[in-house]
């Protein structure tokens, strides 16, 4: 009597192995297991865990928008810098006037010097502060002295920009994370697979010992038999493959110090 064999083996698969495996499975079983509904109900169960698994497994290589919160943070580093050097410089103009706005601005420019090395937030709120404090009533005079008025500017959106991709990077990670992660999902799949293999194999069974309907023999048959080709395939593979190495970084895991603690 034919059974699909047992498939222990999924449980010790890689992850992309796991997952591309069951992808086969249930591309292959959408069209026979339509044929027979006391299965429908098993195999829509499988796909639905199988689902989740594919929205934890595929995203998680690369996270959302890495490079354009790099290149937002970099542009509003160019952006303090340029206000920090053009305050710097004036310092050693020889109008007295720019001189002593300089002086001035400096003055409150030396309590935010490091904000470029600061974690993502950290500097966020750092400059948040400063534009603040550069576009105060007694402060525009100097800012406005020293032709700055359009760099604060651009400072602030600059930085507004940034938090605002950046929150949208930490909304997607905390969705990502609600989903869980292959550790949990992974055995869940695989016993709901293994509660359809269970059903395929009992109705197999009752039909042999029952009304033994030649139609329905050979439809589970040949569902058998490419399940089994599919679990054969998979062990040979396994078992001359190399040892495995570290799984490259996904884009996003651990970008610089500037992340450390922010997510």
């Amino acid at each position: 009597m034919k059974a699909i064999e047992k498939t222990t083996i999924l449980r010790r698969l890689r992850n992309g192995e796991h997952f591309n495996t069951h992808s086969g499975i249930i591309r292959y079983l959408k069209e026979p297991i339509a044929e027979f509904p006391e299965l429908t109900a098993s195999f829509t169960v499988y796909e639905e865990f199988f689902e989740h698994e594919s929205n934890v497994f595929k995203p998680l290589r690369q996270m959302l928008g890495t490079n354009k919160v790099k290149e937002a943070d970099k542009k509003r580093d160019r952006a303090f810098v340029a206000v920090r050097m053009t305050v710097k410089s004036s310092l050693y103009s020889i109008d007295p006037e720019v001189k002593a706005a300089a002086a001035s601005l400096m003055l409150i420019l030396n309590d935010y010097k490091r904000a470029p090395q600061k974690s993502y937030i950290e500097a966020s709120g750092l400059i948040n502060s400063l534009t603040t404090k550069l576009s105060l009533r007694r402060n525009r005079p100097f800012v406005a002295k020293l032709g700055l008025t359009s760099a604060v500017e651009l400072l602030c959106n600059a930085n507004k920009a940034f938090v605002a991709l950046y929150g949208e990077r930490l909304d997607w990670w905390r969705d990502n994370k609600k989903l869980g992660n292959m550790k949990k999902i992974r055995p869940q799949v695989d016993d709901a697979f293994d509660r359809l293999v269970y059903l395929i194999n009992s109705f197999y069974a009752m039909n042999e010992v029952g009304e033994q309907d030649t139609d329905k023999r050979e439809k589970l048959t040949e569902i058998i038999e490419e399940i089994n080709a599919r679990l054969d395939n998979i062990k040979r593979t396994t078992a001359y493959r190399k040892a495995g190495s570290t799984p490259p970084k996904a884009e996003g895991e651990g970008d610089s110090e500037r992340e450390s603690g922010e997510v």
